[in-house]
């Protein structure tokens, strides 16, 4: 089952079963648990890596491609799921990304800053950031529950001789809804519509996901800032109406940090697209179930979260939006 992450929320479905990530933000020792706080008590749950560390041997002239001890079962876990750790006992803790693994042979998207020590006697450990563990409709999605707090308690390992870093934590929200807010835009349409800015997937990566993901999470905060008071974006009853504002978004977050000209009439371009689709909206689905009910065509969308019947008008530039949004903000 997909799940969504807008700036760190997640979001599951009602009675599906789902699967749950997180991203180490350093290297761990030992098993990480994963604690959701439902309203029937806490569930918790271990968490399994990706795949089990690998042994890296030697190092090329370039510091990208490493030897490492022939392994098995990798199959798809390269670019998306290809973050990492190369932990060494002579030069540190680096943080890589994985971009191929062919037999001995292991890519890692930028190289090294400097030459490692490593050898068959004394190898590095290259450990993925990815964990995971399933999210059941018995255990955990099986009532709809906004706000969910949830924390992932680990320990950080840094080496046999570094100190111990243990009882870290990692806090997130999590909603369990009927339905989400997603756009559909997906990296095949944006090479389609974008074909004019040219080669600007960045190296590493293997689509625009990280890009979609950023565009996404900035029109949802727009959004939260003009739906009623009480609602969210998961409420709109449509969210293919906002792909073209999506695309336009992803463009700007292309070009941030290559034409800032070309990005913020981009990002213009999104606003207006926006503010065009949500007078579009003619009611909203109070309770996420996709049908229209009874009263829900009475509810409409006005703008800076007032109660008034006609949409508010709001201004041209994405800064004006800055001072009202909160990451995490919820109604």
């Amino acid at each position: 089952m997909r799940v969504l992450r807008p700036f760190g929320e997640l979001k599951v479905r009602v009675g599906v079963d789902a699967l749950f990530q997180w991203v180490a933000p350093e290297p761990v020792e030992g098993t990480p648990a994963l604690t959701v706080q439902l309203t029937a008590g806490d569930e918790v749950l271990n968490l399994s890596a990706v795949h089990a560390d690998l042994s890296v041997t030697g190092f090329g002239a370039d510091r990208r491609n490493l030897t490492i001890v022939a392994t098995t079962n990798t199959a798809g876990l390269q670019g998306k799921y290809g973050d990492a750790f190369l932990i060494t006992d002579k030069d540190g803790v680096f943080p890589v990304r994985v971009t191929k693994i062919d037999d001995t042979s292991l890519y890692i998207a930028d190289q090294l800053p400097r030459d490692v020590s490593v050898s068959v006697a004394e190898p590095a450990a290259l450990q993925f950031s990815t964990w995971t563990v399933a999210l059941t409709a018995a255990d955990v999605t099986g009532t709809a529950q906004a706000n969910t707090a949830y924390y992932v308690d680990y320990d950080a390992f840094y080496g046999d001789d570094a100190p111990d870093v243990d009882n870290l934590q990692e806090t997130g929200v999590m909603h369990i809804v009927n339905k989400f807010f997603d756009t559909g835009l997906t990296h095949n349409m944006v090479v389609a519509a974008a074909s004019q800015l040219g080669e600007t997937l960045p190296r590493g990566q293997n689509d625009y996901s990280p890009q979609l993901q950023e565009s996404l999470d900035e029109m949802v905060l727009w959004i939260r800032n003009e739906v009623p008071v009480g609602l969210t974006e998961d409420n709109l009853p449509a969210g293919a109406q906002f792909r073209p504002a999506h695309l336009s978004l992803l463009k700007a977050v292309l070009l941030d940090a290559i034409d800032e000209d070309l990005s913020a009439k981009f990002r213009n371009q999104a606003y207006s697209r926006l503010r065009t689709a949500m007078k579009k909206v003619t009611w909203m689905d109070i309770n996420a179930d996709g049908i229209l009910d009874s009263g829900e065509e009475d509810v409409q969308v006005t703008g800076a979260n007032a109660n008034d019947v006609t949409y508010g008008e709001v201004s041209d530039t994405h800064e004006s939006y800055a001072d009202s949004w909160f990451i995490g903000r919820h109604h």
